[in-house]
């Protein structure tokens, strides 16, 4: 009986009511659009996409500037210093990490993942600028997130591993291994080959 004048969402088909929606703009958002709050916020974020917006593993994230900790601030993610490296090789370091939530899977493709999770030991690394390796000689070129695989495409790999071979082992002032990422998408060793 309540629901008997509602709108239907254009995206999920859930009824809701359309009273005193306009009193917000997410809700003036939602009812210009025939949206519930739920689709409205997610099609809202996609499009007026913040700068400081980072979703990992389908989770939205704000992530705003590193600061000094000062007695009495209450920060985002309690505080803790935290690492987001993008496919890209940029990165993005923060003690301040609010949630904005978890994108349902109808915006997963509007609203792709943009980094991973990465240890704060890589900070220094990264710091130094470098972007790609293009070391084809480099016994951990398969382990480090650096390494340009896709060069050897055609031409085939300049050595052939090890079996006993410890990723890392190179010593390299610039490795960062792939398995230090949290959900990364490893690539399939064959295809580089």
């Amino acid at each position: 009986m309540l629901f008997r004048n509602g709108i239907k969402c254009q995206i999920c088909g859930r009824k809701f009511l359309a009273m005193g929606l306009q009193k917000t703009k997410l809700g003036s958002y939602a009812k210009d659009h025939s949206l519930c709050l739920e689709c409205a916020k997610w099609v809202q974020l996609s499009e007026d996409r913040p700068k400081d917006l980072e979703i990992i593993d389908g989770v939205a994230y704000k992530c705003l500037p590193h600061i000094r900790k000062q007695y009495g601030m209450h920060l985002g993610g309690e505080g803790k210093e935290r690492l987001i490296i993008h496919p890209d090789g940029t990165y993005r370091h923060s003690n301040d990490i609010w949630t904005i939530g978890t994108i349902p899977e109808r915006f997963r493709d509007i609203l792709p993942n943009t980094g991973w999770w990465i240890d704060i030991k890589y900070l220094c690394r990264l710091k130094r600028g470098v972007l790609h390796c293009k070391g084809r000689m480099c016994y951990d070129r398969y382990h480090c997130f650096r390494y340009d695989y896709k060069q050897e495409y055609g031409i085939g790999p300049y050595n052939i591993l090890p079996k006993d071979h410890v990723a890392g082992s190179e010593n390299c002032k610039e490795f960062i291994n792939i398995r230090d990422i949290t959900n990364y998408p490893y690539f399939n060793i064959e295809d580089a080959l």
